[in-house]
């Protein structure tokens, strides 16, 4: 481009189209096709964790690994950093041997 002249400005007069006016509902926004949202079987199960229940999430994962493979803190700790503090592929994996 070889000036801002060039940009792609277009007024709404520019727009052509069969007339109809595209209006949106409050309801509606973000909703797919104007669906309903997915029935609760389908939803994601999720929540949000805290700064105050992070810490004490942490030690209880780290005592219940510590007492199922029978290591000490800092050992529970680099195997729960390496399976990305996902307690199910250490039980997973503690069960496989």
């Amino acid at each position: 481009m070889d000036s801002d002249d060039d940009c792609c400005y277009y007024a709404d007069d520019d727009i052509q189209g069969d007339g109809e006016d595209i209006v949106m509902d409050e309801d509606n926004v973000g909703l797919l096709d104007g669906g309903a949202p997915p029935p609760p079987e389908h939803r994601a199960v999720c929540w949000a964790i805290t700064k105050e229940s992070l810490a004490p999430a942490q030690q209880q994962d780290l005592s219940m690994v510590m007492n199922l493979v029978n290591i000490k803190r800092h050992n529970a700790r680099a195997l729960l950093a390496h399976h990305r503090w996902k307690m199910e592929r250490i039980y997973d994996r503690w069960i496989s041997f």
